[in-house]
């Protein structure tokens, strides 16, 4: 898929994922990167935001790159 991708809900993310541009993890919602899991984002052009409330958790072996 393109565009952002928003994470309103919390949700686990498994394997070697690309996002296609932002992730916007919004307040309330925890994007868990699972254990060996990898997400690659673009960082020249593209971002992770994390609002207030909203929050991010790698596990062991697990990276954003």
């Amino acid at each position: 898929s393109s565009g952002d991708w928003t994470v309103s809900s919390s949700c686990y993310l498994y394997g070697a994922q690309t996002a296609p541009a932002n992730v916007i993890v919004k307040p309330n919602a925890v994007l868990t990167i699972a254990d060996g899991a990898s997400l690659n984002i673009d960082q020249k052009n593209y971002s992770l935001r994390v609002e207030k409330d909203g929050g991010v958790l790698i596990r062991k072996e697990g990276k954003i790159y």
